[in-house]
């Protein structure tokens, strides 16, 4: 068992768009370890956290996690600095988590969920680590309150990103529910923030999940196109790992309308774009 040293913490943004989808492996790692394919792109991931019981020391929990720290931002902080050493971030989201560290998560969301009654208010991208804690947990109901509280800060802020970041994993957790009318909603709103301040990479993966959520209404010509857009948005920004999920989308897309042959030049376009990153584990599940 560790303690953590409470420092001064800052969570750094992320890229705009955190999600997680159906349409290629969930769990899919590259063969270096570094990366998960998240159905929309690729995520750093952290593989060789520590494992060890995770020990903050705080005021207002007590259990597993012992808590004696009295001042609430350093709560906050260290909270984050406990997410963090699982492996839990707004950048990085870990392969799995162990039986102990699963418990870990539980008692840090439990620890976080006390914060509001000393009135602090969390910083958005904080709010998005939470709500990434709670969803890896398969707790959907709390991820989608910590991404509508960072949605809600975004907007005061009036950030745009980080609004556009929220909407994304908001509709994630519809999609997951099964409402794909509310996640096809809410990532068309994310797709038009992203047009308007000119993030392409955001554009791109908004319009691959969109083809996504298309595709399991059955509109395949439609999901293509889609598709099809955010491919071409990748190869104007040279995001060569974008390409592959876009031209992996357009395989599964052709697979499901019978044409195995198209299917099958988009499967053997994409392992060759993965093998570029010596990727090799796409060769398994493609």
């Amino acid at each position: 068992m560790f303690s953590i040293q409470f420092v001064s913490f800052k969570i750094s943004k992320p890229s705009k768009s955190r999600l997680i989808t159906k349409s290629m492996p969930e769990s899919l790692i590259s063969a270096d370890g570094k990366w998960m394919w998240n159905g929309s792109e690729w995520l750093s991931v952290s593989k060789n956290v520590d494992s060890s019981p995770v020990t903050i020391q705080d005021s207002v929990h007590q259990g597993d996690i012992n808590i004696t720290q009295n001042n609430v931002e350093d709560m906050v902080s260290a909270i984050m600095i406990a997410l963090e050493k699982i492996g839990i971030s707004a950048r990085t989201i870990p392969i799995d988590l162990t039986p102990v560290q699963e418990t870990e998560v539980e008692e840090l969301l439990k620890a976080s969920e006390k914060l509001p009654r000393h009135g602090i208010e969390i910083d958005p991208w904080n709010e998005m680590t939470l709500g990434f804690a709670a969803k890896i947990a398969g707790r959907t109901h709390s991820a989608h309150r910590y991404f509508s509280q960072a949605l809600e800060s975004f907007r005061k802020k009036e950030d745009r990103g980080g609004e556009a970041s929220s909407l994304h994993q908001i509709a994630d957790i519809s999609y997951i529910r099964g409402d794909h009318s509310e996640a096809e909603r809410l990532i068309r709103e994310s797709l038009t923030l992203n047009r308007e301040i000119g993030d392409k990479k955001g554009e791109a993966i908004s319009l691959n999940f969109l083809g996504l959520i298309t595709q399991s209404q059955g509109d395949l010509t439609e999901a293509e196109n889609l598709y099809l857009e955010s491919w071409d948005i990748r190869i104007k920004i040279g995001d060569r790992r974008g390409e592959m999920s876009s031209i992996f989308n357009l395989g599964l897309n052709a697979k499901l309308r019978g044409d195995f042959v198209t299917a099958q030049r988009f499967y053997m376009e994409s392992l060759a774009i993965n093998r570029e990153f010596s990727d090799n584990t796409l060769l398994a599940n493609s």
